[in-house]
């Protein structure tokens, strides 16, 4: 600007500042005469309130005593006390008419008003007096302030970021929005910061309310980040989130499509979101129905379903919902729209699978560690008995691990014996159910008992089994529960369990963060107490493990199954044989070999997509049947390499040394008991023809039933994980 202009607006202020000593007294015309000079020191007002209001929002002394606001509240309003009885007090009043009311009266001072009309007239003109009670009020009105603005400074921050990123950082950027802050969505964002901390993390901070609320003015449109506590916040400022607000999330959308950012009145994160390169949307709210509908009125959005990426894929939606029966009719159909569809992927992250899936690439946790075998033959020679203590989502995944991973051949080379004992106080409401949808799993194999954890019933149960155990699940959902149950499962182990028999597995799944370092410690007192001991106690399913990038974005259990298929299909790339085998046109061509409908088509592909992950993952249950673990030699799994190269196309006859042949058929014959447990797990029975809708299967019998053709199939899978062996020792030995 000028240097006339300032010279100008000085001439003014000095005119305002004359103007206000020649005043005398006060009244309408003196105030009509000063309004020019107001207009002024509204314009401070108004540039001192914004600079206070950008200070409270970043300066770390005021965000320090924004946090402390409780012991200055006290102080102030207590030296409001005093003032007030002072201001009040005269010969002709006593204690209780003068201190009731300074009480109130101080109240009063952090709604920014005063009582100094009833405060006695000789102390308007004590300057002392005066000064303090301005003091007091002027510390009063600034706590409250701070209060304010501690709700709504960091709204206008976050606006002011959203702001700045829109026009200056948005373009080709991956972003991921949260609708909702839980602890699911805040470590799921931490970990992709620390992934990728270049990629844009948004939260939507949804406030529940009645669907028209967004319509209305409202206090909580202003001060909707009360919610948002202190460690919120710091969380945000720590990954550099942006953050914004809204009412009651995609969900509440009922009309077909709707722009749902507009909708919602979220129109700089729509347009963040639609100058993404890659865009992935997450739903993480306890309310299972709330994020399938959140998920299904996101799909109808044209404008967000045309984002494409480098692939030319859509963006994909993660919802937290059960793995059952209806959920994964929405996740396949999802998974396999047709190109005219345009429409996002859903899909479903549920966490109590999720925990126990991560089980399958940890040797501790794996049931071959718990049986007694020979490496020589790849045969068990102990049975496997396990314990389920609560048969809800987590102990229902864990039992399916248990059967499939813990079903290995015996001498006979039979399937050897599989027990698993299953208490819950609530069987008699999930029994049904159960065996209706496994019908092949005999009740031998599975025994279902209704009982609490803290009856007779359930430790006379105790007392008749523990001497056999060798692996036991305790999923109670319930933290403290299921930490006392295991406490005294391990010392019970202790007294009655004797020493030759073999290490007792009790795995204790953690649901609640906050109890996982409490949880923890107390499983490491445990099993320190007794370093010699045949019991371990472990915990898993830690929140903390689940809700990671590793776990949920990288695909690194999907990419190891396409090497998988790669190498037994005998391809050079994994990617483009995965692709032809299983996502272009392969609902068409299973529908048209198979003369089923797409549903059951779809099913159908899943089911082989699942045994590629299944065979990915047993990799190392094989390897150590074989004995090829960790410290096995290049030259040896060369060998049997050369080893399998002998066998006679489509049979299981091989034509080397006698003992590697049958330990090869032996472990073939340990897939075929694998596959056999999957598939009845799916509720596939056995029968002389196939039939896919209604589930079954001619394979589903003992192995020397089988034609020498579909046994060389299990075969060529083992033969698989051996090449696959080798090919990582080889990578690992090179330095890749």
């Amino acid at each position: 600007m000028s240097i006339p202009f300032f010279e100008r607006f000085a001439e003014v202020l000095t005119r305002d500042i004359d103007k206000f000593q020649a005043i005398d007294k006060w009244d309408a015309g003196n105030l009509e005469g000063l309004f020019g000079s107001l207009e002024v020191w509204l314009v401070y007002g108004a540039i001192l309130m914004l600079a206070l209001m950008l200070v409270v929002g970043w300066t770390r002394t005021i965000n320090w005593l924004s946090r402390r606001l409780f012991v200055p509240t006290v102080i102030i309003w207590l030296a409001g006390v005093v003032v007030y009885v002072v201001g009040f007090y005269h010969k002709d009043l006593n204690f209780i008419s003068v201190v009731p009311r300074a009480i109130i009266s101080s109240f009063k001072m952090f709604v920014v008003s005063n009582d100094l009309a009833r405060v006695a007239k000789d102390l308007h003109t004590d300057a002392t007096y005066m000064a303090i009670f301005a003091v007091t009020h002027f510390c009063a009105a600034f706590l409250s302030f701070v209060f304010i603005l501690k709700i709504i400074g960091f709204k206008l921050r976050s606006h002011i970021k959203i702001v700045i990123h829109k026009w200056f950082h948005s373009g080709h950027k991956q972003v991921h929005l949260f609708w909702g802050i839980n602890e699911a969505s805040q470590l799921l964002a931490k970990s992709i910061n620390s992934h990728s901390p270049h990629d844009t993390i948004i939260f939507v901070d949804i406030d529940e309310e009645k669907e028209n609320q967004a319509n209305k003015f409202s206090f909580s449109q202003v001060s909707n980040t009360m919610t948002i506590t202190n460690s919120d916040i710091a969380f945000f400022d720590g990954i550099g989130a942006l953050v914004d607000h809204c009412y009651n999330g995609p969900s509440s959308i009922k009309e077909e499509g709707v722009d749902v950012f507009n909708y919602l009145n979220l129109r700089s994160i729509g347009s963040i979101v639609k100058s993404a390169s890659k865009l992935n949307f997450y739903l993480f709210s306890a309310d299972e129905a709330q994020n399938i509908a959140g998920a299904l009125a996101l799909q109808k959005d044209s404008k967000l379903c045309a984002i494409k990426d480098s692939k030319g894929q859509t963006p994909t939606i993660y919802i937290h919902a059960r793995r059952n029966s209806s959920n994964e009719v929405f996740d396949h159909y999802s998974q396999y729209e047709t190109e005219e569809s345009n429409r996002m992927k859903v899909k479903i992250i549920d966490s109590s699978y999720i925990s126990v899936a991560a089980l399958k690439d940890d040797d501790c946790a794996l049931p071959i560690n718990s049986v007694d075998y020979d490496t020589n033959t790849g045969i068990v020679h102990s049975d496997f008995n396990s314990l389920i203590i609560g048969f809800g989502h987590t102990g229902q995944e864990y039992f399916k691990f248990l059967y499939e991973f813990g079903a290995f051949i015996g001498p006979d080379k039979k399937k050897s014996p599989f027990k698993c004992y299953v208490i819950d106080e609530e069987m008699d409401k999930i029994s049904g159910l159960i065996r209706t949808q496994m019908p092949e799993i005999e009740v031998d194999e599975l025994t279902l008992i209704k009982a609490s954890v803290n009856s007779k019933q359930f430790w006379d149960q105790m007392a008749t089994i523990m001497a056999d155990l060798n692996y036991v699940v305790i999923s109670l959902n319930e933290d403290t529960l299921g930490l006392s149950v295991a406490v005294n499962l391990f010392k019970y182990a202790l007294r009655y369990r004797s020493k030759d028999k073999k290490r007792l597995k009790i795995m204790l799944r953690c649901y609640h963060r906050n109890n996982e370092n409490r949880m923890g410690e107390v499983v490491d007192n445990l099993n320190n107490s007794a370093p010699n001991a045949t019991v371990e106690l472990r915990l898993f399913g830690k929140q903390s493990d689940i809700y990671t990038y590793q776990t949920i974005l990288s695909d690194e259990v999907l990419m190891r199954a396409k090497e998988f298929h790669r190498v037994y299909s005998g391809a050079t790339d994994a990617e483009a044989q995965w692709r032809k085998d299983f996502v272009d046109g392969a609902i068409e061509r299973c529908m048209e070999k198979r003369k089923i409908s797409r549903y059951q088509a779809i099913y159908e592909v899943n089911r082989c997509v699942s045994q590629n992950v299944a065979n990915a993952l047993h990799l190392r249950t094989k390897l150590l049947l074989m004995g090829l673990g960790d410290q096995t030699s290049i030259e040896l799994l060369k060998r049997y390499m050369d080893y399998a190269d002998t066998r006679k196309d489509q049979t299981p006859d091989y034509g080397c040394d006698a003992t590697a042949a049958e330990l090869l058929r032996n472990v073939a014959m340990v897939e075929h008991e694998r596959w056999n447990a999957a598939h009845r797990l799916m509720g596939y029975v056995y029968a002389p023809v196939k039939n896919f809708e209604r589930r079954e299967h001619d394979c589903l019998r003992a192995w020397d039933e089988l034609t020498l053709l579909y046994q060389s199939y299990d075969c060529e899978v083992v033969e698989t994980t051996i090449k696959l062996a080798y090919q990582n020792a080889l990578s690992e030995t090179n330095g890749e």
